[in-house]
């Protein structure tokens, strides 16, 4: 849960094709979007730089004297399964400005972890933003679950509002290639 590469947005140069435009870097350079509370999700396929600008992200607003938290989602629904793991993650995410949930419907979440990420997300609205990162396209994004009810709805409600920064990463994994972007302590 901790940001374990330093990559500094100053590394990620705009390129329009793949989706990286210098607008959207100036979003995340500024870190309005942690005042304005406005979520950043970002898609695309494997390798393709989800979770370079995520760390990205989070390097700038700390610089800036932002909390960030990072999961992997896998890691985030093992610990909302086990009561008291959750117990201890609800209170360790409530008062942080930015979480970043990464590799977002990788798999299936359990109702269980709905129920308490829809608590979890209920006590943090209006408190700080979430970064996405995910393979799934914006349809897609309400379907990590086979759950259907009030708390799926409530939490999808919160998570992916019209007015939350959607950005479609493209191109080529960019693992292994000479411009791959690793930062410090990769």
């Amino acid at each position: 849960s901790r940001i374990d590469r330093r990559i500094y947005l100053d590394s990620v140069k705009p390129d329009p094709a793949q989706g990286i435009d210098a607008n959207f870097l100036r979003i995340l350079k500024e870190c309005n979007y942690i005042t304005a509370i406005t979520n950043i999700i970002l898609m695309g396929g494997t390798g393709v730089g989800k979770t370079t600008l995520a760390f990205a992200a989070a390097v700038e607003a700390m610089q800036k004297g932002f909390s960030v938290l990072y999961y992997r989602m896998n890691e985030l629904s093992v610990k909302l399964e086990d009561l008291d793991e959750y117990n201890r993650l609800k209170k360790k995410i409530r008062n942080v400005r930015l979480l970043i949930i990464d590799d977002w419907g990788l798999e299936q979440i359990t109702e269980t972890a709905v129920v308490r990420l829809n608590e979890i997300v209920a006590v943090r609205y209006n408190r700080g933003p979430i970064i996405f990162t995910t393979q799934l396209t914006k349809e897609n994004l309400k379907k990590v679950s086979n759950i259907r009810g009030p708390a799926m709805e409530s939490l999808m409600d919160k998570l992916f509002k019209a007015s939350d920064c959607y950005q479609q990463i493209k191109g080529e994994s960019w693992r292994g290639k000479a411009g791959e972007i690793r930062g410090d302590g990769s």
